[in-house]
């Protein structure tokens, strides 16, 4: 549809970064933004706009008729303070509206740093490291706490939000110096509802407890991803003990936050068995809210290469969202089974044992199931 404007395109983001050269091969697409692109994007567009057309542009590749122009990456950004605040005023009134807790809710989304200390198998943070950015010695950079404040003073004067979700992968993962003075300013000059992401290795009962003087009313969320010490260790390169999840987890409880997780099912060389462990994780940990999502193979991670040397993943796959279905073909955990499991995590996590028996009856009978949803709600 934008071809007829002759309008230059460029593909951004995590898929374009991992694979530029399958981004370019889509019809329309002119350039492929590899990277941070906050100082690409701008010496791209002061070009256009005077007319001087350059396809030397660090972190861009371009298409230029039958050849690809593929340029080098430039250094991260060290100075995250010198960003300007995100522009918010070009998306609707709808995109910052959310569930949170059965309310809908306004969101301010916003991140503190960049960068991850971990290299999961299923993420591209690996290839980021090793890679695309392999030149660089460190990976993590956050913004001053000052700049966090005043970033978050600028979005509520737009549009007044309930609750903060802080997009940083690994909240946890800063010195106790920042958090110290992040938690004082947040007080006193935002004291709102908020969430955040870590891993369980990053979360200490010294973080937590300056972390809980922020607000009441926080939400922790962490990756368990599979209950199999087997599972995520050598498939998931995510070698993290039951004893060290549990323990996070209560660290959290301890000092009343509240909890989440994220799980995923689906997984290479996973059984049935290894996703019971899953569940039984996490009613150990008590989480209050699970999350689950299919596995998915992607692009540029080391797992998707895994899975296609295995047999996991049809020869003719057709991409699909990791909330929608699974693409696992998985000899032991056949497909009807996991999407059993998948309707029925949150009861089997969140109802008594004793109702065990009548959620596995579920995971196929769809009267079962509609009479156990009404007892969960």
């Amino acid at each position: 549809s934008i071809k007829k404007y002759k309008i230059p395109t460029i593909a951004g983001g995590t898929h374009a970064t991992v694979s530029p050269m399958d981004t370019l091969s889509i019809d329309g697409i002119n350039m492929a933004l590899v990277g941070e692109g906050e100082e690409a994007i701008l010496e791209l567009v002061d070009a256009l706009e005077s007319g001087k057309f350059r396809t030397d542009i660090r972190n861009i590749f371009f298409k230029n008729k039958n050849r690809i122009i593929k340029n080098n990456i430039r250094p991260y950004i060290k100075n995250l303070d010198s960003l300007p605040f995100m522009d918010i005023d070009i998306f609707d009134k709808y995109h910052h509206l959310g569930a949170y807790r059965g309310d809908l809710v306004k969101y301010a989304r916003i991140e503190t740093g960049r960068g991850c200390p971990y290299r999961c198998n299923y993420c591209i943070n690996e290839q980021l490291h090793n890679k695309i950015y392999g030149h660089e010695k460190k990976h993590i950079r956050n913004k001053s706490p000052k700049r966090v404040i005043e970033e978050l003073k600028f979005i509520d004067a737009k549009i007044r939000f309930d609750i903060v979700r802080f997009v940083d992968e690994t909240f946890t993962a800063y010195s106790i110096e920042w958090l110290k003075e992040f938690v004082n300013l947040y007080k006193a000059e935002i004291n709102r509802p908020m969430i955040i992401a870590t891993h369980p290795n990053s979360v200490t009962a010294e973080k937590m407890e300056v972390l809980r003087e922020a607000h009441k009313d926080i939400q922790v969320t962490m990756g368990v991803e599979s209950g199999s010490e087997r599972i995520r260790a050598e498939v998931l390169g995510r070698p993290v003990s039951d004893r060290s999840i549990l323990k996070a987890f209560s660290i959290c409880h301890e000092l009343r936050f509240s909890t989440a997780s994220f799980n995923m099912i689906g997984l290479p060389g996973e059984t049935r068995d290894d996703f019971l462990k899953t569940i039984e994780l996490n009613v150990k940990a008590r989480v209050q809210t699970p999350i689950l999502s299919y596995f998915y193979p992607f692009t540029g991670c080391k797992l998707r290469n895994i899975c296609i040397k295995e047999g996991y993943l049809s020869d003719e796959l057709h991409e699909t969202d990791y909330s929608v279905s699974s693409l696992m073909k998985l000899p032991y955990f056949p497909s009807e089974e996991i999407e059993g499991l998948k309707r029925t995590f949150v009861m089997y996590v969140k109802m008594d044992k004793s109702l065990y028996p009548e959620i596995k009856k579920a995971e196929k009978d769809d009267v079962v199931f509609s009479r156990l949803a009404e007892l969960y709600k």
